[in-house]
């Protein structure tokens, strides 16, 4: 896997997630009580400007009542990339070991299980770090490199309040523009720049919609290619 020296700037996002109770199919009500009782935030915190895209979602789940494992679904393929390299470290980013947590492949989708022991300790909090790899996903046309994610990539209950971009280095992307598409459609009136950080905001955007986040700056390398 390469990295080209000239494409290593870091993006930074960061999405908080409240974990409703939108179910995606019938269940028993022991299994809806299970899937209710939770919220979690959620942090996508490492993009890497070239054609691998580094993920870490550090997540910070509350449960509330009696759950034995966590999963996490991911897509196996999304725009044209593939993801790879699934790793669960702990909230110290340490790694954990095989037993407390299993990567599965069913169907389109990677499972992530997640050993719980809640029963351990009275806090029901339990924190962890989910890191995985998207090769080729940013895509490269007329001279400019685009990539777009959507920060809930596989359907999940509950939905996104808010959506942060920090370009560091930012003088190195040559006309970036984030835009976010809700329901297919642009709409900015969530972006709000901040120019004291550099931060992009997408504010309280509609929990019943699907959205997505894009960036695009010009590339030299890109023209070349």
């Amino acid at each position: 896997m390469k990295t080209r020296a000239l494409f290593s700037v870091f993006l930074f996002i960061t999405a908080v997630f409240f974990a409703g109770c939108t179910l995606l199919s019938p269940e028993t009500e022991t299994e809806r009580e299970k899937k209710e009782w939770y919220f979690e935030t959620f942090d996508v915190v490492a993009i890497i400007q070239d054609q691998t895209v580094h993920f870490s979602e550090r997540q910070k789940v509350t449960f509330r009542g009696d759950f034995d494992t966590y999963v996490r679904e991911l897509p196996r393929t999304y725009n044209g990339g593939t993801i790879t390299d699934i790793v669960v470290r702990d909230s110290d980013n340490e790694l954990l070991d095989d037993v407390d947590y299993v990567v599965e492949k069913r169907g389109d989708v990677f499972e992530i299980v997640i050993e719980l022991d809640l029963e351990s300790s009275p806090s029901k909090t339990r924190e962890w770090v989910i890191g995985y790899t998207l090769l080729d996903g940013i895509s490269c046309a007329n001279g400019q490199n685009s990539f777009m994610w959507s920060v809930i990539p596989f359907p999940r209950t509950g939905g996104v309040k808010s959506l942060r971009v920090l370009v560091e280095n930012e003088e190195t992307f040559d006309d970036l523009k984030p835009e976010v598409h809700i329901g297919g459609e642009t709409d900015n009136q969530y972006v709000m720049p901040d120019i004291h950080t550099f931060i992009s905001v997408a504010e309280n955007i509609p929990f019943t919609k699907e959205y997505e986040l894009q960036l695009t700056w010009n590339s030299a390398e890109c023209e070349k290619n």
